[in-house]
């Protein structure tokens, strides 16, 4: 059975406090930000603490996560995946679902990483779930994704399946 340490409630404010309260677009872009922290950067590395505190004494505490995330995003496992909180789940989803810039991979070589999410033993149940309730928001992939989507199809016909594709 899990028990929260003082380690994970810092990293469950820390969340809450950089992640699940994002309200604006504009926060995606912290460079026009002074003294407000990127959502996807703060999702990743409190997720990456997090997973070191899992793998250091704490083996259960990824399906605690994801109950706690759950409740807080408000998607529930029954199938309703509307979250009032579609900005903080597509910075969710770009932290768990896709690697970081400085993950040291390129577009041909994504293979060779594994998903956060995947580390952190997060059921793949959730991970559509998170997926689908920030779907449409262009946020939810990475900026370098985004921009060869964009260029790609001139903006014309951009779909989900032209995402997955890539």
């Amino acid at each position: 059975s899990f028990q929260l340490t003082s380690g994970h409630q810092q990293l469950l404010s820390l969340i809450e406090e950089h992640v699940l309260s994002v309200k604006t677009y504009g926060e995606f872009q912290t460079v026009h930000m002074r003294g407000r922290v990127d959502p996807v950067f703060s999702a990743r590395v409190c997720l990456r603490a997090w997973l070191y505190l899992m793998r250091h004494g704490s083996p259960g505490s990824g399906c605690w996560l994801v109950a706690w995330l759950r409740e807080k995003l408000g998607i529930r496992s029954d199938g309703n995946n509307r979250s009032k909180k579609r900005l903080a789940c597509a910075a969710l989803c770009r932290a768990l679902l896709w690697p970081g810039d400085s993950d040291g991979t390129d577009e041909d070589n994504r293979t060779n990483t594994s998903l956060l999410a995947e580390s952190l033993g997060f059921e793949p149940k959730f991970w559509l779930e998170l997926a689908q309730s920030c779907c449409g928001l262009i946020e939810s992939v990475p900026p370098s994704l985004a921009n060869k989507i964009m260029n790609d199809t001139n903006g014309q016909g951009l779909t989900t399946n032209v995402m997955f594709a890539v």
